[in-house]
């Protein structure tokens, strides 16, 4: 029998559905832990879910500096707005970097499924030069049509297991605030919180 549904990925459906003509809906900021200890955060843009619904997708270069970030400590917090409905996830959890060789075959499919649906523009980027070195001349940056069916050696997807989400909805008054924590297998908690 399948696991029942996230409790709070209601209420990101909806925000998702009622979001869909405002271009910024589908980015959201993501803070990794650098070396020396301070955070780094950056944009990156929903790819879909996994099932069980409670893994976010997102993509990103082999040689970005968040991929030696997650590597040496895996959790990550990533914060989503949404304008329209005025609703805010604060989610906290685990990211998993999935290359070519990784060992979970279903990951590896759904990494080539998230490159063929990527834009061909989008998919270019990763045959550019390595991304955080001195600027290149822009003849670097002219590269040949990517191939759909076949990632770039240096594509990975990026699977954020959730292990706590932190809900805001900011129309009524007072707002609304619901806490959600990963219960092991049997589920998720979820409290009512002051906001």
């Amino acid at each position: 029998m399948p696991a029942a549904p996230a409790p709070w990925r209601t209420l990101l459906d909806r925000a998702l559905r009622e979001n869909p003509i405002r271009p910024d809906a589908g980015y959201l900021q993501l803070a990794t832990v650098r070396a020396d200890g301070r955070p780094a955060n950056r944009t990156i843009f929903f790819r879909g879910m996994l099932d069980p619904g409670d893994r976010i997708l997102f993509t990103t270069n082999l040689y970005s500096a968040k991929v030696g970030e997650l590597t040496a400590q895996p959790y990550a917090a990533a914060c989503w707005h949404f304008l329209a409905t005025r609703e805010q996830f604060r989610l906290d959890g685990r990211v998993e970097l999935v290359g070519a060789a990784h060992s979970d075959a279903a990951l590896r499919a759904e990494r080539a499924r998230v490159w063929k649906e990527k834009r061909e523009d989008s998919r270019q980027t990763f045959a550019w030069p390595r991304p955080g070195l001195p600027r290149e001349p822009d003849a670097a940056f002219a590269v040949p049509p990517s191939d759909p069916d076949a990632p770039a050696p240096n594509f990975l997807l990026c699977v954020l297991s959730l292990e706590e989400v932190d809900y805001i909805d900011l129309r009524p008054l007072p707002h609304l605030r619901w806490h959600y924590r990963r219960q092991g297998a049997s589920g998720w908690s979820a409290e009512a919180w002051n906001p």
